[in-house]
This record gives structure tokens, sequence and C-alpha cells, in this order.
């Protein structure tokens, strides 16, 4: 068998092996879902999530004042940021800074994982989050779920 021949065969099995160390692009993105309080009867659509976690958006439709929790440095944060918000986490952080600043919005509150999310949104009134949809349990409310 001709080396071209053999380099020919073996490119499938390749791919294959890459595919199966690497995971495929729908493994590595999970869902992830929007959450609120299990008790809130806020139910914003994602335009209004987006708007929130942007910054332009700093009350519910109550009047409440909007609590963002959020995981920056995880890898669902850096998926929602990309996914929903077609922005990097850094740049959303200098949003709110100004905003914080001036007093236009309230402090993101910053966690490192889904469980800590989950604790603070169902015990922050007027918060919202995400966390991966694996995840998502009794102690909150999904909201949105993104692919």
């Amino acid at each position: 068998m001709s080396r071209h021949a053999i380099r020919r065969a073996l490119l499938p099995i390749l791919g294959l092996a890459a595919g199966l160390v690497l995971g495929s692009p729908e493994t590595a993105q999970a869902q992830i879902s929007v959450i609120v309080g299990p008790s809130s009867s806020q139910a914003p659509s994602k335009e209004q999530v987006v708007e929130m976690f942007v910054g332009s958006r700093t009350t519910w439709g109550d009047g409440t004042k909007v609590q963002i929790v959020d995981q920056p440095t995880t890898a669902v944060g850096q998926q929602f940021y990309e996914k929903v918000l077609g922005q990097s986490a850094v740049d959303v952080r200098k949003t709110f800074i100004e905003l914080v600043l001036s007093g236009q919005a309230a402090k993101p509150e910053r966690f490192s994982s889904d469980a800590e999310v989950k604790a603070a949104v169902a015990s922050m009134p007027g918060s919202i989050g995400f966390i991966q949809a694996s995840s998502l349990d009794a102690s909150v409310k999904e909201v949105l779920r993104v692919n």
C-alpha cells in the first residue's frame, strides 16, 4: 500500500479520534438557564434579559431594582456573554462600572459556580442570574433557556 493510500485511509480514523478527545461542538456548549427567585412573578423576554445584563434596564416592571448575579469567569459565563449578549464579560463589566459609579445600577454579585448563583438568586429579591440548565432545580425558577 502506498504512503498516499495509507494517509487517505487514516484521515477518517484520526478525525473520529480527535472528535472523541476534544468533544463535539454540541457537547461543549451546554444549555443555559436564566433564573429568578422561586416566588418571583417576573418573566422577562430574551431582549429584556439582554438589556438587564448589559445595564440598559436597571429595574423590573414593578420598579424593583434589578440585581445581576453573575459568574463571568466560568465556562457557562463565557458562553452566556458570547451567545446571549454578543459581548465579552470585560466589555459588560466596563459598562457596569460606569453605571454603578453614577448610581444608576447595583453592582453585580459575582460567583464562581452554579450552586452559588442559585443560592444568591433564591435569597435576593429582584435578582436574576444564569446557570447550566443541567443544574436547574426547584430552588430557583427558569425564565429563559438558551441552547
